[in-house]
């Protein structure tokens, strides 16, 4: 159309009353100051990221900008924010501890503890400075370590802690243990600037195997090995079947604890 230089053009954006509250519009109209055509016109805008948590997808919204001369036009603009923060904070859930591998072993049947050990895993969370989750996956910023009794843990023979992104800034560590004793996780979390930092002392989790009592028909070498080792049934006078290996909780020398008085030796096999 026509344009008139003494003519009071404007523009508007009208859908401002809809748009997401992390677009920030310090106006929704103004004039169009140009004095001929072409003319081009600014829409002032900014993006506020406060509150906003990370994700894989942008997040999206668009702008309905009318354009008020002779005749009236509308334009959409498509607005794009993708998200990046860093952790501010890295939490671990301690509802997901297992303290006790199988406390109350005895009521579970002989095919569960046959594994005397089992694993614990609890969820480690990552949050920016307003509290919300990391979606991408800083798995590889992530060093894990772990003590046993006090002294640096030996993989595989003591046991191995392993961290895995679960997704929405939750990563599941599992520690399994292939011995008794107390297990103390770390985790350490590299900063892109390469400065390491350990997850705060009240995030340590302390995992402890206890000693469980063999089952009546079981042995095993010693307190400290995950393998239970069915023994022989020996049929009696009568009805009745019996076995050296009474089990228990005392392992004694060499795995002689867990036999009736006289026996000793792989399974009690062994005559003393």
């Amino acid at each position: 159309s026509a344009w008139e230089a003494a003519a009071s053009y404007s523009w508007e954006v009208a859908n401002a009353d809809v748009l997401p509250e992390w677009v920030h519009l310090p106006a929704a109209s103004g004039p169009i100051g140009c004095s001929e055509s072409p003319c081009s016109v600014s829409v002032p805008l900014s993006i506020l990221s406060e509150g906003l948590a990370e994700r894989s997808e942008p997040y999206e919204t668009n702008l309905t900008v009318r354009l008020k001369t002779e005749e009236v036009y509308e334009a959409t603009i498509d607005i794009t924010a993708s998200i990046v923060a860093e952790p501010a904070e890295c939490v671990i859930d301690p509802r997901g501890v297992i303290d006790a591998v199988y406390d109350g072993a005895e009521d579970l049947p002989i095919a569960l503890r046959q594994r005397i050990y089992d694993f614990a895993t609890f969820t480690l969370s990552t949050r920016d400075a307003a509290g919300l989750p990391l979606h991408r996956n800083l798995a590889s910023r992530f060093r894990l370590s772990a003590t046993v009794d006090g002294e640096v843990m030996r993989v595989p023979e003591d046991g191995t802690v392993t961290l895995a992104f679960a997704g929405g800034g939750n990563y599941t560590v599992t520690l399994e243990a292939n011995r008794m004793g107390y297990f103390v996780v770390e985790i350490e979390y590299t900063q892109p600037d390469g400065t390491a930092e350990l997850v705060p002392a009240a995030a340590r989790i302390l995992v402890r195997a206890p000693p469980h009592s063999v089952p009546a028909g079981w042995w095993r070498a010693s307190p400290n090995t995950t393998d239970l080792i069915e023994c022989s049934i020996v049929p009696e006078l009568g009805s009745e079947e019996w076995t050296p290996c009474q089990g228990g909780a005392d392992a004694g020398v060499g795995g002689a604890g867990y036999c009736e008085v006289g026996y000793a030796g792989p399974r009690c096999e062994v005559c003393v």
